[in-house]
């Protein structure tokens, strides 16, 4: 496939980015050499990528599929209501104008996709699979379903608490490969697209609303500091995990002066497509800075989503058109709530360079007591309504000491992500660091993730293996 990148040039063009004719033969290629299938489904992402910052609609993606892969013959989107599937698309050719609602309880699959699983159905057989990108793993058959045609169901939506809160369904039907794993290239393109659609859709409903960056797609600044501070919220009254990730692109000067700007902007929105599709809350901090909230997620876990972030930027083709590919790297910071409470009890030295961080902790000890009397009587507050049957939800903290102190705990966070960022620029680029502790003191350290191996779950979410490190005496949240 040497001639592939030119293919791929063709969904590009000025022609409205459609050229058929060299899509379907990029599809034909892919079928013919089934051992570049990795590759070929990569640049295809890619290419998808491009086609979201490039005034790309939900429909034209979805169009789109069936070109990459002529095993797809059709793609449907349906909406998640309160008690089932709403059918969005309309398809002259489908019949499923038969069928506008499906309710969760008369399909499986529709149930399934409550629970964030992805379905592969060949009519006898149907998988499901959980949702860790890029690793498929097979949860189970569903047992007594068996369905008219072949494809696979993708949940879409957002992460709220640890959890996929589900808002759209892609239905893929056709050929669809239930072999699980890393090397089911073909489901890890319909799902990498899958996102892609949803992030369209995402960004059509909130560009609006003045918290959305134009350039990346991703909430902008002052979304992220409205959202820190109930995330923080949720930890010092409840004792949620919460961590924070920081990424800086390397050298993305050199992109602009050698590149001009108008392709730095599309490496920003490739980027930007990437650094969501890793998870959780993501934004543009500034420039070529992202920040990520990671919310119920702390310590060795996040260290796992660390991993998999790294290696998508290790580094990230980023295709321009006009330009060809530009490689990017990227330094990583990350901090988790859970070491707040370390530095307020344990934590004696700190790094150089840090009277900011020393500030703030000092400040967060002085604000404790009141605080968490605010904190306790909100809890019980909560527990009454509970217990009488009537909701009550915090959407406004309360002034005083309780918002003082989340306000610097959110800070704190910021700080030490941010200066964890840093010592990774320090010690080379393109790598991670994290704030940890040892001992008494405060340190940031450069993550080996050759060095990582699991550990038994202990309470954490499905699909997700909590890390330790071997042989170190060290404190981390």
């Amino acid at each position: 496939m040497t001639d592939k990148p030119r293919h791929l040039a063709g969904l590009l063009s000025d022609a409205g980015f459609v050229r058929t004719a060299k899509a379907l033969d990029f599809g034909r290629r892919l079928l013919e050499k089934e051992p570049e299938w990795a590759k070929g489904y990569e640049d295809a992402v890619l290419v998808f990528r491009e086609l979201v910052h490039r005034s790309g609609t939900a429909d034209r993606l979805m169009h789109l599929i069936p070109q990459i892969d002529s095993r797809i013959r059709r793609v449907e989107l349906w909406e998640a209501k309160k008690d089932g599937l709403r059918f969005l698309n309309s398809d002259p050719e489908a019949e499923f104008g038969k069928r506008p609602f499906i309710k969760y309880g008369s399909d499986a699959r529709a149930a399934n996709m409550r629970m964030g699983n992805i379905i592969v159905f060949n009519g006898t057989k149907s998988i499901i699979f959980s949702t860790n990108p890029g690793d498929y793993a097979v949860k189970g058959l569903m047992a007594g379903a068996t369905f008219g045609e072949n494809g696979c169901w993708i949940p879409l939506g957002n992460i709220v608490n640890g959890r996929m809160e589900l808002t759209h369904v892609l239905a893929v039907y056709g050929d669809i490969s239930q072999e699980p794993g890393k090397e089911n290239h073909q489901l890890n393109f319909i799902v990498s697209v899958a996102a892609l659609i949803h992030t369209v859709m995402y960004s059509q409903r909130v560009i609006d609303r003045g918290d959305t960056d134009p350039t990346t797609t991703l909430w902008n600044r002052r979304r992220f500091d409205d959202d820190i501070l109930l995330a923080a919220a949720g930890h010092a009254i409840h004792d949620r995990k919460l961590s924070i990730v920081m990424m800086d692109l390397d050298h993305f000067k050199l992109i602009n002066d050698n590149n001009g700007h108008v392709a730095g902007d599309m490496v920003l929105g490739i980027v930007g497509s990437m650094f969501k599709r890793s998870g959780e809350l993501a934004y543009r901090y500034g420039g070529e800075e992202f920040i990520q909230l990671q919310k119920d997620i702390g310590g060795m876990v996040s260290l796992r989503r660390l991993e998999e972030m790294h290696a998508a930027f290790n580094p990230l083709e980023c295709r321009v058109e006009h330009v060809g590919a530009i490689p990017v790297t990227a330094s990583f910071g990350a901090a988790s709530a859970g070491i707040i409470r370390l530095l307020l009890e344990r934590v004696e030295r700190y790094p150089k360079s840090s009277e900011a961080i020393i500030s703030l902790v000092s400040k967060i000890r002085s604000l404790e007591p009141r605080a968490m009397e605010d904190a306790k009587r909100i809890r019980e507050a909560e527990e009454a309504a509970r217990r009488a049957g009537v909701g009550i939800k915090l959407d406004k903290i309360p002034e005083g000491s309780l918002l003082r102190y989340i306000e610097a705990e959110a800070e704190l966070m910021v700080r030490l992500a941010d200066g964890a960022m840093y010592h990774t620029k320090e010690a080379g680029r393109n790598s991670v660091s994290r704030a940890i502790v040892h001992g008494n003191e405060l340190v940031f350290e450069r993550v080996d993730f050759t060095q990582l191996e699991p550990s038994a779950p202990s309470g954490v979410a499905d699909g997700q293996l909590p890390l330790s490190l071997p042989n170190r005496q060290s404190f981390h949240p």
